[in-house]
């Protein structure tokens, strides 16, 4: 992380806080927490940049000239006297400093220090031989707890899902005490909590409707209260956090596959493999999000769940709708493609390695992928000192220019075939020197294997490059 980010986060929450009334001076440490769990070593996408981006949505949403694919944010709030929408704001952006501190399945842990913080509320249990998270059945008088189980629904006993709220629950709990700590009003810890909920991705059409009447609920119990008018205006702020914490589902292709690879090595990171360098690791990676992006995308086209989502018309309907249709295009003919020959380039540079370490009478077993492509290059190139000077000077990893080539000489649907017979198979069947001589000579591999070993002679540019490259798919093209 940059000084610059860091000092960035440090001066946004000071002066949010203060308009708040509160003071971080009381709170000794609040603003390292958070620069500290966007530091960590698994963090790829997750991180302290993410933070400053969503931390910087109300400026730009507010300063945005609205347009078909940008609603007027500044015209909704301000029908709110200026005391509210700058109340508004800064809670928007003190939640959104917090909203991923707690990325448990990611992160393999707890960031430092939060074990003891979240102790009292959460326990590891084990289900079918695996751990998983549990809010603990008796838990303790809380005032900050029994809100964050209103807003997200939950109750004592209840297993945490991943992906269903267990890191922003968690999260919604540090950022509630953590901002009681800093000096902030009970009513703004609380709509820090809410706006925390709203990040939790993909659900129903109504769920912000849902929201807003846990927030009167819970409100209550803290014995504070919401107007309508105060209730909408911390909704359409939770609204337009969440949305731009989503926001890379609707982007440009480019920037869509950017996302994906981060997101890939963040969930190879708490295994200690934070650059993907075991080809089973990512095949691994490659089969998980195949898998999720395929539900997730069946969910949106059913409309069961959203991506995008909106609240009293803001953004206005059909604006989320074109989002939605974007995001599944993104998925359908970019993101699975893209996954599918990921799978397809690991399997057979991987194996074509493997089959060539094996003819030099080579050790094979836990082969690192980047010596693997270290000695395929050596081998076959006679370019030694330039491919050389690319392995030392990777941009990006070298199966994604693989891919790349892939996705660009072969029709998708063989692709997906290929894949589809890989993920059935699993990573032996190319990491096993026993089953790889059979694998490499099936007929329906021979020119991929051919347009492989082709690639590999010589350095190929960025492989965002190649794949705006495809031909006839408008979708590859900057701002797509």
């Amino acid at each position: 992380m940059t000084r610059q980010t860091k000092e960035t986060i440090h001066q946004l929450m000071e002066e949010q806080t203060h308009v708040l009334g509160g003071n971080l001076s009381h709170n000794p440490g609040a603003v390292d927490r958070i620069v500290d769990c966007g530091d960590m070593e698994t963090r790829c996408f997750h991180d302290n940049q993410h933070f400053l981006r969503i931390m910087q949505a109300w400026d730009h949403a507010y300063n945005a000239e609205p347009d078909d694919q940008t609603p007027d944010f500044k015209g909704v709030m301000g029908q709110f006297p200026k005391e509210l929408q700058d109340s508004v704001k800064a809670s928007m952006i003190r939640a959104a400093a917090r909203h991923d501190m707690i990325y448990h399945h990611m992160d393999g842990k707890f960031p430092p220090g939060m074990d003891d913080m979240l102790a009292p509320y959460v326990e590891e249990r084990d289900v079918d031989g695996k751990p998983a998270l549990f809010i603990k059945d008796v838990l303790p008088d809380d005032a900050i707890a029994g809100a964050a189980l209103t807003l997200f629904g939950f109750k004592p006993g209840d297993k945490l899902d991943p992906y269903n709220g267990q890191n922003e629950f968690l999260t919604a709990i540090i950022a509630g005490h953590e901002a009681l700590a800093d000096g902030v009003p009970k009513k703004n810890a609380l709509a820090e909590m809410a706006i925390i909920e709203g990040t939790v991705p993909w659900g129903k059409a109504d769920r912000f409707d849902v929201l807003a009447g846990r927030l009167q609920e819970a409100a209550k119990a803290l014995g504070v209260s919401f107007s309508e008018a105060e209730t909408d205006a911390y909704m359409y702020g939770a609204v337009e956090v969440a949305n731009v914490d989503v926001g890379a589902f609707r982007s440009c292709a480019k920037e869509f596959l950017k996302g994906t690879w981060k997101l890939m090595k963040e969930g190879e990171a708490a295994a200690g493999d934070p650059e993907l360098a075991k080809p089973g690791h990512l095949y691994d990676q490659a089969k998980k999000q195949y898998g999720f992006m395929s539900f997730l995308c069946g969910q949106s086209e059913s409309g069961e769940k959203q991506v995008f989502h909106g609240y009293k018309n803001y953004p206005p309907v059909e604006m989320v709708r074109a989002w939605e249709e974007k995001t599944q295009r993104n998925i359908t003919d970019i993101q699975l493609p893209v996954l599918d020959a990921i799978t397809v380039a690991n399997a057979l540079v991987t194996g074509m390695s493997v089959q060539r370490m094996c003819e030099r009478g080579d050790d094979v077993p836990n082969i690192d992928l980047y010596q693997a492509l270290a000695d395929y290059f050596h081998t076959h190139s006679s370019k030694v000192d330039e491919v050389q000077l690319h392995l030392s000077n990777i941009t990006s990893h070298p199966i994604e220019r693989v891919a790349a080539m892939l996705v660009q000489e072969i029709p998708h649907d063989e692709i997906h075939r290929l894949a589809g017979q890989i993920r059935e198979h699993g990573a032996d069947t190319f990491l096993n020197p026993e089953k790889v001589e059979a694998f490499l000579n099936q007929e329906s591999l021979s020119r991929p294997q051919f347009l492989v070993a082709q690639q590999l002679h010589i350095p190929q540019a960025n492989w965002q490059e190649r794949m705006t490259a495809r031909v006839g798919n408008s979708e590859w093209e900057v701002g797509g």
